[in-house]
């Protein structure tokens, strides 16, 4: 009876059929409010403040078309092979069989050119193979219950796409492919054995998909077996991976550092597919300008076991990244004037924490993927003028036949919505000055200054130079030991209020930072470190990361 009485539950309607389904889930519904559409770089969108910032300062007026011209095009794809520790998958092997394919793709009048089948190994020329151009339809016919269906697909490549080495890289392990990525998606035919290739060996991670300019400062550090690495601003990790592989399995550790817990487990999840080198590798979640110094007694290290430093230091800090403009159109269209200005201080805390950290003898490899002088020459002026001991490498002709322009000497610092800016601190009048947050270390050395610190030595890669993203990389080297690190002259909160600080607030800042000095740091000697939050654009492969 109770059984009888319960109340029955609603019967479900007849659920469709599955190929219903299917086409209820794909059918195209549109939104009950406009999409916002993708925004694209273009020439005619420049922004004037842009102009006036760059054209004829960071670009010369003779190169600023063909410069406008290669941030309009598409970004091209770029990976390195990476050697994971298995002996019997050495990177070698796997680029033998990526050079076979190449060349098997090798098209030559619009045609597939036919090669005959020999053992000897095949080599890509230096200029490159083309593999993809002109305009391809693919008809594809299906027969089902005895009908035929047939379907088209036209895919037309915008320009000729060219696959090369890059010669500047080791043993030919970094390639370039003309077309971008969203092209490599997009053009499932057109690329499709080379895209399923790049794709498969990615997911193995014998494949470091990276912007090319972003393997620049592990390879200008010449990390050497045993050394102690240090990656301050490691996240997404595609340079902490070719630390790794560096280090080659002779002992040594990479400490990779970021400051924020999700990029952290980014990182990992990057490193995760090193195998057996993963072992070297250390993942930390703390603020770079607060970087504790490494246990003394530590085994191993390129300059002695009992040192308490870093041998090799990377400094790719976060940066407004307007070199990544081919990458991220959206960099562009919310590029402010301001940006720089605000960016600044914490890129030289962080600069000068790892001048502290490093060892004597030991380097240091500054980037960023910023064309502006205020985060990168003026930091590096900055860092030098107040880190005794320290001195600037030369990087130009380390990695031929890699074109680099020579640092900036004299740039204005830019303190207006039009773009236009100041020579020198004494320019700037006091409610310039408070208004934009303007510090000395903003502006160009002096005559004295510039020739003693030899900016000239420091490297900026510009897009139309070599068809890559823009960047800029230093090289720093401690070379005596009881090197000091003095205070800079915007060590004050990145987040206090505008204004001049009362002097009684000035003593008490000052007091702070030596407290937080002595927490941080207990063996002393290390960068006066400010800030409690850490700010700023990420990095990306580019840009950096």
């Amino acid at each position: 009876m109770r059984a009888a009485n319960r109340p029955r539950k609603a019967k479900a309607a007849n659920p469709a059929s599955t190929t219903q389904q299917l086409r209820a889930a794909w059918a195209h519904k549109p939104s009950p409010w406009p999409r916002p559409r993708q925004k694209h770089f273009s020439p005619a969108k420049t922004c004037p403040a842009f102009d006036t910032c760059y054209r004829g300062h960071v670009v010369p007026e003779h190169d600023w078309d063909g410069f406008i011209d290669t941030l309009r095009a598409p970004l091209p794809s770029t990976f390195s092979f990476v050697h994971t520790g298995c002996a019997a998958v050495h990177p070698s092997l796997v680029q033998a069989r990526f050079e076979a394919l190449v060349m098997s793709l090798e098209q030559v009048d619009g045609e597939a050119r036919a090669r005959p089948q020999t053992e000897a190994p095949v080599r890509v020329p230096p200029c490159g193979v083309l593999v993809a151009t002109g305009t391809t339809v693919v008809l594809r016919l299906h027969l089902r219950g005895g009908r035929v269906r047939a379907f088209a697909r036209v895919e037309a490549v915008a320009a000729p796409r060219r696959i090369r080495p890059l010669l500047w890289f080791p043993e030919r392990r970094g390639w370039q492919l003309d077309a971008p990525r969203k092209e490599l998606l997009a053009l499932r035919f057109s690329f499709k054995d080379l895209h399923a290739f790049i794709e498969t060996h990615v997911g193995l991670g014998r494949l470091n998909r990276q912007e090319a300019v972003s393997m620049l400062p592990p390879l200008l550090l010449g990390v050497r077996r045993g050394d102690a690495v240090l990656d301050m601003c490691a996240a997404p990790g595609s340079k902490t991976t070719q630390l790794v592989e560096r280090l080659d399995g002779g002992g040594g550790v990479v400490v990779a550092n970021d400051f924020s817990a999700l990029r952290c487990f980014t990182l990992v999840k990057r490193t995760a597919s090193l195998g057996p080198r993963a072992a070297s590798l250390v993942v930390t979640n703390h603020a770079a300008q607060k970087m504790p110094r490494p246990p003394a007694a530590r085994g191993g290290g390129g300059g002695g076991g009992g040192a308490s430093g870093f041998d090799r230091i990377v400094c790719d800090v976060p940066c407004t990244g307007d070199g990544t403009t081919r990458k991220h159109p959206e960099v562009f269209h919310r590029w402010e004037v301001a940006l720089a200005l605000r960016q600044h201080p914490l890129q030289l805390q962080i600069a000068m924490r790892g001048c502290a950290l490093l060892e004597v003898g030991g380097l240091l490899c500054y980037s960023t993927c910023s064309l502006n002088p205020i985060e990168n020459e003026a930091v590096v002026a900055a860092a030098l003028r107040h880190c005794s001991g320290v001195e600037l490498e030369d990087v130009h002709g380390t990695l031929p036949p890699l074109r680099t322009a020579a640092g900036l000497s004299r740039w204005r610092v830019t303190a207006g919505e039009d773009g236009c800016g100041v020579g020198s601190w004494e320019e700037a009048d006091e409610e310039r000055r408070l208004h934009w947050r303007l510090q000395p270390s903003l502006f160009a050395p002096t005559a004295a200054e510039a020739e003693a610190f030899a900016l000239h030595r420091c490297a900026r890669l510009l897009p139309h130079s070599q068809d890559t993203g823009g960047f800029f990389v230093a090289l720093l080297r401690k070379s005596a030991a009881g090197a000091s690190v003095g205070v800079p002259e915007c060590a004050a909160p990145l987040l206090a209020p505008r204004g001049k600080p009362e002097p009684a607030a000035a003593a008490a800042t000052d007091a702070g930072l030596e407290a937080t000095e002595a927490t941080a740091d207990p063996a002393g000697g290390g960068a006066a470190c400010v800030g409690d939050a850490e700010t700023g654009a990420e990095a990306d492969e580019g840009g950096a990361g």
